[in-house]
């Protein structure tokens, strides 16, 4: 019993939250101090007509431009062209208007 506790307390220490939990005050504002400073890489833009599929990741900093169809369980890790087909582990195009 006490390794499981071990592993969970590891676990939740090393695990990484955005939600920005100093807005409530109550002592939050000390412990997320350095978690609020980490580097934004900004925003993910969505364009207009686009189709991502069940359980893709989209990372941070991307644009995926109009018409554009992200494949289910994608990883999205630069800007998608539009109207482009794109899927995989860390995406390629299937299909895209240039090939």
């Amino acid at each position: 019993m006490e390794e499981e506790f071990d592993w969970v307390k590891t676990t939740l220490t090393v695990a990484v939250i955005t939600y920005p939990f100093p807005i409530f005050g109550h002592g939050w504002e000390k412990v997320m101090g350095k978690l609020m400073n980490l580097p934004n890489r900004g925003d993910i833009i969505i364009g207009n007509d686009v189709w991502i599929g069940y359980e893709a990741v989209i990372v941070p900093g991307v644009k995926i431009s109009d018409g554009a169809v992200v494949v289910a369980k994608s990883i999205v890790v630069k800007d998608v062209p539009p109207y482009t087909i794109v899927g995989g582990n860390l995406i390629s195009a299937v299909c895209s208007p240039t090939i």
